[in-house]
């Protein structure tokens, strides 16, 4: 991908369409692509998800892209795993009320939440500071 000329929110156009307007998407100061349906992977984010594929043909979509948040910024973003967990059954309850997600769907998204090991579990024998 690289800019159309000086403007950096605007790629080059696929051959096929000379004369499109391919934006860049307009991003959140996490990284995240701002607008559209925020699911809880986007609501309570761990990482970037999401690159932004090359226009090939009429399309120029985001794709399946993860790149995860050092440990002192996801430390930044949340006081414990708890907290983390909490956030994302809010934004899975959130997206249940507005028709986005089925009920067994959020609870599958919050159990995985729950699961996984956002925070380092502290060594054997260590104490809390």
């Amino acid at each position: 991908m690289r800019p159309a000329g000086a403007d950096p929110t605007v790629l080059d156009a696929p051959k096929g369409l000379p004369g499109a307007v391919i934006q860049v998407a307009v991003r959140e100061a996490d990284g995240n692509a701002v607008g559209g349906v925020r699911l809880p992977d986007i609501a309570a984010p761990l990482g970037v998800q999401g690159a932004q594929n090359k226009p090939q043909t009429f399309i120029c979509s985001l794709v399946g892209a993860f790149s995860p948040f050092p440990a002192d910024k996801v430390a930044a973003l949340y006081k414990d795993q708890n907290d983390y967990v909490n956030r994302v059954r809010v934004a899975a309850r959130e997206a249940e009320a507005q028709g986005f997600l089925l009920p067994e769907d959020a609870a599958v998204i919050v159990n995985a939440a729950a699961e996984t090991p956002v925070f380092a579990p502290a060594p054997a024998g260590s104490e809390p500071p």
